[in-house]
């Protein structure tokens, strides 16, 4: 699985988080050991960007990405498609996920970086 990043979404997520940080892209789940208690998500928002340093419970399936380290469940990947984009808004401060047939989110916020 490939994930195209707008120009606008790299430089975000390289200055909050750095080149050498693994991102999981994770729904926003309160059943799921891994996510509970560690969600920044905003009204509307179903997925949610964690930063992470060392193996990160389910989220082992890698999404190609050129620059970035980025990673998903298989939970997560039956939402998906075949091909995602990414991109950040600058006035809303959050990123927008979409498929090849439809906006999956549009108010995805990186945890412990944005507030709502």
């Amino acid at each position: 699985m490939e994930i195209t990043l707008s120009k606008n979404a790299v430089e975000t997520l390289i200055e909050k988080v750095g080149e050498n940080t693994k991102i999981a892209l994770a729904l926003i789940n309160d059943s799921d050991p891994f996510l509970r208690d560690k969600g920044a998500f905003a009204k509307g928002s179903f997925f949610q960007i964690i930063p992470f340093v060392s193996e990160f419970g389910e989220y082992a399936t890698k999404i190609e990405h050129p620059l970035l380290e980025i990673y998903t469940s298989k939970v997560e990947q039956s939402y998906f498609g075949k091909r995602l984009n990414m991109d950040f808004n600058k006035q809303l401060d959050s990123f927008s996920l979409e498929n090849e047939s439809a906006v999956l989110d549009y108010n995805i916020k990186l945890k412990n970086c944005f507030f709502s």
